[in-house]
């Protein structure tokens, strides 16, 4: 497989400098990470690659990869471009479209929430995944053009022709065998052809559902979780109830594209006074209701990929302590996402619903 066009551009992004000779054998080791990627190496990728504390001694089986390709590439103080390595791998992945990309492009979104994307080596990655999931999106919502009212019957001309009769005249068992054989396997097409017109129908039909679900929720302007009005819960709580429940009622990651447009309107049902307003992740978490983080911290496991998502572990670590300030050096430590920091609205609903869709990307990928 070719290699990426951009990849010596990665390199000097990051302002690594890369022995002359070598690129040929570092993109054989990407091609090889590509080829035998599976959800946890995914993770461990955009761990990597969006950290740039990065611990030095979990780097052991990638370095394992690339020296076994080239056996002067170093064991240790390469954690720079080790991070170069691990985001064209997460690239490639994506470009492949195969089984991993969708969990690949989100774990690059929710991993570069706040300071961690302006840190990042290549900011080209991120806006590949960001592209990958709009398309998925689009992809996902489209309409087949398989229709059921294009399926033909199979009609008694058509069966006599293909199951003619002389043959059965005759008294000639072994020469029905062909029109028999030729019949079955045109209603074997026609009834695949019926079945997946059939699965299209039923898709469309729940994205329909979802639709209609998302269109009645945001009218209604009641929380589900909650069981209170939008104004009546506000904005600090909402930018992070409000799309952990429209991701309860999407069919399938990424969701659609519309979601943004529905956060930030039922943000202002719960009177935000504009999407650019700020607050702090530590004011968002502790405003939610114990209960309420309880619930989501039963029902979800983020802790394969937590650090990645930095809602949801402020949601568990807030729950580890008995007063709402002193869970912060809990999560300090494994986070490098500061809690008192503001951030606007709209970003952090964003990125809860993109932390839920990273949930279920994991859960349907093996």
């Amino acid at each position: 497989m070719s290699m990426n066009p951009s990849f010596a551009d990665w390199y000097r992004s990051a302002a690594v400098v890369l022995p002359e000779g070598r690129l040929e054998k570092r993109w054989e080791g990407i091609e090889a990470l590509t080829e035998a990627i599976n959800r946890d190496w995914v993770v461990y990728l955009a761990k990597l690659f969006v950290r740039a504390d990065s611990e030095e001694a979990a780097h052991k089986e990638i370095r394992a990869v690339f020296h076994e390709r080239d056996d002067t590439f170093p064991y240790k103080d390469n954690t720079e471009e080790l991070r170069v390595l691990a985001g064209a791998t997460l690239h490639h992945v994506i470009e492949q479209n195969g089984p991993h990309s969708l969990l690949a492009a989100l774990a690059l979104v929710c991993g570069s929430f706040g300071d961690r994307r302006r840190s990042q080596p290549t900011p080209e990655h991120l806006n590949t995944a960001l592209r990958y999931l709009a398309s998925t999106s689009a992809a996902d919502r489209k309409a087949s053009d398989q229709k059921i009212e294009d399926l033909t019957a199979i009609t008694n001309e058509r069966l006599a022709q293909l199951l003619p009769q002389q043959p059965f005249s005759n008294n000639q068992l072994p020469s029905t065998y062909s029109p028999i054989l030729a019949t079955f396997a045109e209603m074997a097409t026609q009834h695949t052809q019926l079945l997946t017109a059939l699965q299209s129908l039923a898709y469309r039909l729940k994205i329909r559902e979802e639709e209609l679900d998302f269109l009645w929720w945001l009218e209604a302007e009641f929380s589900r979780d909650l069981q209170r009005s939008f104004s009546d819960i506000g904005y600090t709580v909402g930018c992070l109830i409000f799309p952990s429940e429209l991701a309860d009622l999407t069919v399938r990651a990424p969701g659609p594209s519309s979601i943004i447009a529905i956060l930030l309107r039922a943000l202002r049902r719960a009177n935000a006074p504009a999407a650019s307003t700020t607050l702090t992740l530590l004011d968002a978490v502790n405003a939610c209701p114990s209960e309420w983080r309880q619930n989501v911290q039963k029902k979800l496991n983020f802790s394969p990929y937590e650090t990645l998502c930095p809602i949801h572990l402020a949601i568990a670590k807030s729950l580890t302590t008995d007063s709402p300030n002193e869970w912060q050096p809990v999560f300090r430590k494994v986070c490098n996402i500061p809690l008192q920091q503001s951030f606007p609205i709209s970003e952090v609903a964003i990125q809860t619903y993109s932390e839920r869709m990273l949930n279920a990307a994991w859960l349907e990928s093996n």
